[in-house]
């Protein structure tokens, strides 16, 4: 759980927009992962498969809830017994670093700034 100070309608547009957008506009999809949006209540959910090509799908819910500090954050991504065991533990552990150390501080700082 993480805390954020904005509200939660501000939150969505850090995350959707983090990545290198100019590269995108371009049609240049190399590097990315493959995603599917399986819900969206701008107030308090986001939920979406991730994947890599040719890999099982994982999934991922970002919840946000109004709290005295202003807004909390949930992040759980699951579905990982799709995977052989060998190989679920390194794509888990590296996926982990780029949520608490790019999505989740870029969602923060987005949402703080209005």
């Amino acid at each position: 759980m993480a805390g954020l100070a904005g509200l939660p309608a501000q939150a969505w547009p850090g995350l959707l927009h983090a990545q290198d957008n100019a590269k995108r506009r371009r049609g240049d999809i190399s590097g990315a992962i493959h995603c599917e949006v399986e819900a969206l209540d701008r107030r308090r959910r986001f939920a979406f498969s991730w994947y890599f090509p040719d890999m099982p799908k994982t999934h991922v819910e970002i919840g946000l809830a109004p709290s005295d500090a202003g807004t909390r954050v949930s992040l759980v991504h699951s579905g990982w017994n799709e995977y052989p065991p060998a190989q679920a533990q390194p794509v888990r552990d590296g996926l982990a670093q780029g949520w608490t150390g790019f999505v989740l501080p870029m969602l923060k700082k987005v949402a703080e700034s209005g």
